[in-house]
């Protein structure tokens, strides 16, 4: 029986294998239409910095970045926007390139996504809370 070694952590995988079973590494390769930018990175600093134009500043869209910075990442609905295109991997660097995850597992990339969505759904309440009792106290 045929295997296929992984070069990232040495394991025997599947020959029909996309990905490795112990630590994700992808089997198919860098494609040379994708963009050299981490997809990790980009979605963190999307997720944090997004608002200031960080991520667009990160890929090389300058102009956009500065545009993005000036309008608080277009009232949070390009940062929005931004952030779905990067977690379908359709989001492209200055080049045209898509930025994808490479050597990443598909269910890594949910949990890292699921969890940035539960943190931003409990940050939002908090923060909701937190204006509440300020502008209560405020009013009152």
């Amino acid at each position: 029986m045929e295997h296929k070694l992984c070069s990232g952590c040495n394991v025997e995988n599947a020959v029909d294998a996309k990905y490795c079973e112990s630590c994700g590494y992808s089997f198919e390769g860098v494609k040379e239409d994708n963009s050299r930018s981490s997809w990790l990175t980009l979605l963190l600093l999307s997720f944090f910095l997004g608002y200031f134009g960080i991520d667009r500043f990160y890929v090389g869209k300058i102009g956009t970045g500065i545009l993005k910075l000036i309008t608080i990442g277009g009232c949070g609905i390009w940062h929005l926007i931004d952030l779905i295109f990067i977690c379908c991997e359709r989001f492209t660097d200055k080049y045209g390139k898509y930025v994808v995850e490479r050597q990443m597992a598909m269910k890594m990339k949910l949990i890292i996504i699921i969890f940035l969505l539960a943190f931003y759904i409990v940050s939002s309440i908090l923060a909701y809370h937190a204006f509440d009792e300020i502008f209560a106290s405020v009013f009152e």
